[in-house]
């Protein structure tokens, strides 16, 4: 999304950006979706799987740019 919302000229202002981020959302489809869910439910397996510990290491491994985050994932469990 942030590819589709920062790109040169940048927003001139606040209506400007909601504009691009109103569009970028409205292009949104079914197969971007899937990808995430997809990216998500893994990152979710490997904290689980890691006892919750710290997993920025194992994406870059993925070499994806989705959701790169630590998580403690008691709360999935």
């Amino acid at each position: 999304m942030k590819d589709r919302v920062f790109v040169p000229p940048l927003p001139r202002d606040i209506a400007d950006l909601k504009a691009r981020i109103i569009a970028a959302v409205k292009n949104i489809d079914a197969s971007m979706l899937t990808r995430v869910w997809q990216e998500l439910e893994y990152r979710i397996d490997v904290c689980l799987v890691n006892s919750g510990a710290h997993i920025e290491h194992l994406a870059l491994l993925k070499k994806k740019n989705f959701f790169q985050f630590s998580c403690d994932c008691e709360q999935f469990r």
